[in-house]
Formats: C-alpha cells, structure tokens, sequence
C-alpha cells in the first residue's frame, strides 16, 4: 500500500513501440524506455505541463484514437496504460476534439513557453550533432566537415562550430540536456543521451584546454 499523499492516477495513452529515440536509449542502456503521443502530436516519456501527454480513460476511446493516429502516421501505434501516485495529472491532457489533429502528426507548439523549450531543445541537438560530426571527422575531411557543419548551423540558427560548442558549455542547454534525460523532451530520434553527454565533455574539454583549435586545424 502506498504511504504517498498523492492520489492514484490511471490513464490510457498512445504508444510508440518503435520509436527511434527509444530503441537508442535501449541500446545504449539496456532496459526498456517508452515515447508516449503529446498533444503536440511529438512523443515523449514523460509530459510537462507546457506540452502534456494526451489522456484516455476510456479503453475504446484511445483504440480508436491509435487507430486513427496509425493510418495517419503509416505505423502502428499500441494502446498503453500508465498508473500510480507518483503520476502528476498536470502532465496529462484529457483527449478532445481539439486534439485531433495531434493524431495526425506534429503540430506547431501552441504556447510561447513550450515554442521557446522546442528552439532550445533543436539548437541544443543541432550543436551536439555537429561537434561529434566534427570531432569525428577523419584529418582528410575534417576542414571539409567544418565547413558544410558551419554553414548548416548559420542557417538554421545563427552559429558557427565554435559558438555551438561553447552553447553546450551553458546553462539552457544543461537544463535541456536534464530534460531530455528524463523524458520530457525527446531527441526525435537523431542523438541518445550518450551521445548528447559526450557532446558537452568534448564542449567542456574545448572550453577549457582550447583543443577544439587544435582539433580542427591540425
């Protein structure tokens, strides 16, 4: 029996067996780790109360909702239940109709608060890929490697290699880092947690022994 002061709570959610970012962790870490459908139409492990995950107390209800969400998406999606005291309800959106569209797909955050942890959560992925794809780069293409990785990172978010890496070595990124860790943000299937933690020690060694010059330009 539990002694928690929190009441039980049992909701039906929509799986995603075969999630990317998932079977990496499994990988990686062994054990099993789940992506569950957010009222963004994203997946993740766990909801916040900026972006929750999508609800069912009815069992008919979510089957019919993993349906709809697997013709739409070309995949099967499974129907899941989560249960017990340590659940948070504000983590939790009872499905609508003004959901339904996050059946079909990925949605545009609705809030300013979640459009900003999505940014940072892109940025922060974008600059671990491209300090490992630098890092390793073999001696022959690594100038080349820089190149194409400073130009994609000016695009998309105003940064070379080099600012990437010290963004790593800060604070937002450590918060997003801690977020992705525990499941509320996901990955979205380009980088796991051990790769995302390498990126920042080789940022952090960079900014400290400055052997990101040395590394790039031998």
């Amino acid at each position: 029996m539990s002694t928690s002061n929190r009441p039980y709570l049992s909701f039906f959610v929509i799986e995603h067996a075969e999630h990317g970012s998932a079977a990496l962790e499994e990988q990686h870490r062994g054990g099993q780790h789940y992506r569950f459908l957010k009222v963004t139409g994203h997946w993740s492990a766990k909801g916040t109360r900026a972006v929750p995950l999508l609800a069912w107390t009815d069992r008919q209800e979510v089957e019919a909702a993993a349906a709809i969400a697997s013709k739409a998406r070309d995949r099967v999606f499974k129907v899941s239940s989560l249960g017990g005291d340590s659940l948070v309800a504000e983590q939790f959106a009872a499905f609508s109709e003004r959901h339904a569209e996050a059946l079909l797909g990925y949605l545009p955050y609705a809030t300013a608060a979640a459009r900003k942890l999505e940014e940072l959560r892109v940025r922060t992925i974008d600059c671990a890929g491209a300090v490992l794809r630098v890092h390793r780069a073999a001696d022959a293409e690594r100038m080349q490697v820089l190149k194409d990785e400073g130009r994609l990172l000016q695009q998309a978010h105003r940064l070379t290699v080099f600012s990437a890496a010290q963004f790593l070595t800060g604070k937002k990124a450590d918060e997003i880092l801690a977020l992705l860790k525990t499941g509320e943000l996901d990955s979205e299937e380009k980088l796991s947690i051990e790769e995302l933690r390498a990126a920042v020690q080789l940022a952090n060694n960079y900014e400290r022994t400055g052997k990101l010059l040395v590394r790039l330009y031998p």
